[in-house]
């Protein structure tokens, strides 16, 4: 198939990621949180040490790719939105399990790579999924909803949304919305607008504000 003519990738829509959201733990959300304000592909979190990549002082965090013709990494620093900020930093100052660890997110159940950065985690996503009773999508989809809804809910045109998604031509970024600097930090403090409900569904809250 042409890479021109490819079916449409299911993105979720924002009421099933907040579904997600509502059935997770706090540290799930904080793994969650990552890729929900970054737009992140899934391998560029498992790599995070909290040395090289995540300035507190500087609110920002580095995404590293190897999207290159040589295969070598290239990187990027992104600004940190509140919502990214405040979960890394509950993370990190008393509630990671590994505190030794360099890696900013460990693998926690018992098993040879027990300890170790995570390499796949690929049930994570699945097992949320079946939790919140939705249809379930892994790491990619996560960064086409981030795309959507900074397309489609705030308007933000492709090309900034090319330079947050880090992609080298910006026909990928506009599929991805077809269906570090300051200019990028008040974009991204976009994406955290949109938080879990405080009492019920999306739905129920709707209808509670209608009866109002």
């Amino acid at each position: 198939m042409s890479k021109h003519n490819r079916s449409p990738q299911y993105t979720p829509p924002t009421e099933d990621v907040l579904r997600l959201l509502a059935v997770v733990t706090r540290q799930e959300r904080v793994f969650l949180d990552c890729y929900l304000h970054t737009g992140a592909r899934r391998s560029e979190i498992f790599r995070w040490t909290w040395a090289d990549d995540i300035n507190f002082e500087k609110r920002q965090v580095r995404l590293g790719s190897r999207k290159t013709r040589d295969g070598s990494m290239e990187y990027v620093w992104l600004p940190m939105n509140t919502d990214l900020y405040e979960s890394l930093w509950w993370w990190w100052w008393n509630n990671r399990k590994f505190k030794s660890s360099p890696y900013v997110f460990v693998d926690d159940h018992r098993g040879p790579h027990y300890g170790q950065p995570y390499k796949t985690r690929n049930h994570f996503m699945g097992g949320l999924c079946k939790r919140a009773g939705i249809r379930p999508f892994g790491y990619h989809a996560l960064r086409r909803y981030v795309a959507s809804v900074l397309a489609d809910t705030h308007k933000v045109s492709a090309k900034r949304i090319q330079l947050i998604l880090r992609h080298k031509n910006l026909s990928t970024t506009e599929r991805y919305i077809q269906n570090i600097n300051e200019d990028l930090k008040g974009t991204l403090e976009l994406l955290s607008t949109v938080r879990v409900p405080q009492n019920g569904t999306p739905k129920q809250e709707k209808d509670q504000a209608a009866n109002t």
